[in-house]
């Protein structure tokens, strides 16, 4: 089918004929699936990085919202913007082309979804966990910035409607002669609870209101004043100096650290288990599906050459991307095409 010249009837049909008999289909799929839930894409005209007000939350430029090193310095900002929009929202229901994804698992016909999402839609829309890989973390879970306490984002939630920046309530416990300590989470992928810390009355959260005038202490200044930490079980090399809150003390045995959402920031590595996957998969894949994406943002830019050519490649986007899938079969009815 001619892509310039053909009907939508008869791209669908086509779509559907190349479909036809296949059994791991493998989806790349970005945040143009979600535009018609209500959550804005990034670099479109329409997009949150052409429409956020950066200034009035205190930023720099629109990109600093997902910078790590700007999160880890001041959280506020995120929070603010997480509280003023719907990312966190329970009531936003996924798309048509969700509900497309949750029908070829149904059919047996998906093999993995690479999703650069962080919304968690294609799980509200019944596709199995073990069929999603979110390649830029999701929203679904948060971890602390300090002891890496993960838990689920339901924790955090309610001081972020509230506006309030939340916090680990982790106990540190006291090192031991043979204590050695951990490696850092960058090397190690994603970790659920260490086993330094345990929650405080089954709730790990905990969120303090900033002081009005709060000033930035610089890091070096917050390592002075957190000497003591040295003598206590916690990984260091990513907490901030904004984790010297109103609500720890020098005497506090509690961690204190800035709850971080389970996504990638920049500057920030993606998970490992991503590419673990994409290798095992490589060899199983019988045809390729990229909706709602501009296959602009790396790595996940990449894998259509990965992938080997013999298989069918559709495009489902409103435009055209470059260099596009080829063999190619568009449609346009995908909500936008920018991640």
């Amino acid at each position: 089918v001619d892509p310039d010249n053909a009907t939508f009837e008869e791209g669908f049909a086509s779509v559907a004929e190349l479909l036809r008999g296949k059994r791991n289909i493998l989806v790349l799929a970005g945040a143009g699936m979600s535009v018609s839930c209500g959550i804005p894409d990034f670099r479109s005209p329409q997009g949150l990085y052409s429409t956020l007000d950066h200034k009035g939350l205190g930023l720099g430029c629109p990109e600093d919202l997902f910078d790590l090193t700007f999160f880890l310095e001041d959280p506020r900002p995120f929070y603010r913007f997480a509280a003023q929009s719907n990312l966190y929202s329970t009531l936003t229901e996924p798309s048509t082309s969700h509900k497309f994804l949750s029908f070829l698992e149904q059919h047996d016909m998906l093999l993995r979804v690479y999703t650069q999402n962080v919304d968690g839609l294609e799980h509200v829309a019944g596709l199995s966990s073990e069929k999603v890989e979110y390649a830029h973390g999701s929203l679904q879970w948060a971890e602390c910035t300090r002891c890496h306490l993960r838990m689920e984002s339901s924790d955090i939630t309610p001081h972020i409607f509230a506006g309030r920046v939340p916090y680990c309530q982790s106990i540190l416990l006291p090192k031991s002669k043979n204590h050695k300590k951990a490696a850092h989470p960058a090397t190690k992928g994603r970790r659920t609870q260490t086993q330094n810390t345990k929650q405080v009355n089954h709730c790990p959260v905990v969120a303090v209101v900033p002081p009005p005038r709060a000033k930035r202490i610089r890091r070096s200044t917050y390592k002075q004043k957190m000497a003591h930490d040295n003598d206590y079980y916690c990984e260091e090399g990513t907490e901030s100096s904004y984790n010297n809150h109103p609500g720890r003390n020098d005497n506090s045995m509690i961690c204190g650290g800035i709850i971080k959402p389970g996504v990638t920031f920049f500057g920030e590595k993606l998970n490992d288990q991503v590419g673990k996957r994409l290798e095992a998969d490589h060899a199983k894949a019988d045809a390729l599906i990229v909706m709602g994406t501009s296959l602009s943002v790396a790595p996940m830019s990449k894998v259509i050459q990965y992938l080997p050519r013999s298989i069918p490649r559709i495009l489902i986007n409103r435009n055209m991307v470059c260099p596009p899938p080829n063999p190619v079969t568009t449609a346009d009815d995908d909500d936008d095409d920018d991640d």
